[in-house]
């Protein structure tokens, strides 16, 4: 599961100009070698016809036996198995022609049941274990987040059973969405998939200038950006005003409730949603006032349940200040800037990152925010930006 690349087919309207997403791209963690095909997968593919899974799975190998989908189906789920991974796996099989599901919890004993789904990793269900030593097949408890293993096939019992195991909730609704894609008939090859991600932040940030996507052109944006497992999404339109020209005033009301319902469909496609906030077009660095402003326009985005913020000063003139304050209490220069920029970036670390338990690491964008040189501007972001910080950077 490797996806590091923006879905510029995804509308013809995006536009990458201005937009900073090769940060989003690159992962925290060292990629991991993606194995090659084997013998095994190769026999899948030939058994189900291409296999057609987005991202590529590590591997997938193929179960002699054919399951068929019957009418009804019995769903066995845990306490804690991920809503959404459920729910897709119920639209699946209702896609496939599934008249009746009955959904029982892992303790319920299953008996006479044609076919048996179940959904959650062993974090999730009981009952998952079980129905995988049948099968003869391994679980995802030692794999790394978000990984998965999808198994079809005949039992030692003689029971049809499709398991999606993941090692937490992402990689359950992971398993869900490769389900969607192998399954859309009345019959099932047997096959076991297991995959887990190369990337660990996986997506787009929405930063081009001109016109921006529309709210219902987002919501579809998160749907798909579920489907074929990225998880992160970055709102950052260069036409909302009110997290650039105008970033100090709070949202009306109908604004926040829209971003409000996107941060709520990215949690049910396990996207992580950011949000950014561009004050350099006016800020005034050395007013403590500011850095309050910042923090209340993080305050009333964490209320709508958004945890990933960045402070971007991408896109302004370095040279110029705001007020002749911060001239004095800076100096002047790309180090002076990169001073100040850490020092407001600072304030908002201690003032509300440091305070909010559950918020990701605060992102900063510099000015400078691409190349492979030292320069006066990066040795003082270096020098002065609290460690905890992450910098966005690109060696474009």
């Amino acid at each position: 599961m490797a996806i590091g690349s923006t879905p510029t087919a995804l509308r013809p309207s995006w536009r990458t100009r201005g937009a900073h997403v090769v940060a989003l791209m690159l992962s925290l963690l060292a990629p991991t070698d993606v194995p090659a095909a084997d013998a095994g997968e190769a026999s899948a593919a030939k058994a189900n016809g291409p296999l057609l899974v987005y991202p590529k799975p590590r591997s997938a190998k193929s179960r002699p036996e054919e399951v068929r989908i019957p009418p009804a189906v019995t769903l066995v789920k845990g306490p804690s198995t991920d809503a959404s991974a459920l729910a897709v796996v119920r639209e699946v099989l209702r896609d496939a022609g599934v008249r009746t599901i009955h959904q029982v919890d892992d303790h319920t004993p299953v008996r006479g049941a044609r076919l048996t789904v179940h959904v959650g990793g062993h974090k999730e269900n009981a009952a998952t274990a079980g129905a995988l030593r049948a099968l003869g097949v391994q679980g995802a408890e030692t794999m790394a987040a978000e990984g998965y293993v999808l198994a079809v096939g005949e039992g030692r019992d003689g029971r049809d059973r499709i398991v999606l195991s993941g090692a937490d909730g992402a990689g359950t609704y992971y398993a869900a969405q490769t389900l969607r894609q192998l399954l859309f008939g009345l019959r099932l090859q047997g096959v076991v998939i297991r995959d887990w991600p190369s990337l660990r932040w996986r997506g787009v940030m929405e930063g081009f200038y001109g016109p921006s996507s529309s709210h219902q052109q987002r919501l579809a944006d998160l749907d798909w950006f579920g489907r074929h497992k990225l998880n992160s999404y970055v709102y950052a339109p260069k036409d909302d005003p009110y997290r650039r020209t105008e970033w100090r005033k709070p949202y009306p009301v109908e604004e926040l409730a829209r971003i409000g319902e996107l941060v709520r469909r990215a949690r049910e496609n396990h996207v992580s949603f950011g949000y950014v906030l561009s004050p350099g077009l006016s800020v005034r660095y050395s007013q403590p006032s500011e850095a309050a402003a910042l923090t209340a326009k993080f305050e009333s985005l964490w209320e709508l349940g958004v945890r990933s913020f960045v402070v971007a000063f991408d896109d302004i003139d370095d040279q110029r200040w705001n007020c002749a304050e911060d001239r004095a209490a800076f100096g002047t220069g790309p180090a002076a800037a990169a001073g100040a920029q850490a020092h407001l970036a600072n304030a908002v670390q201690k003032a509300f990152i440091a305070v909010h338990p559950g918020a990701e690491p605060l992102q900063m964008m510099p000015t400078q925010y691409w190349g492979t040189s030292r320069t006066d501007y990066t040795r003082r972001i270096a020098q002065d930006l609290d460690p905890g910080i992450v910098v966005q950077w690109t060696a474009r």
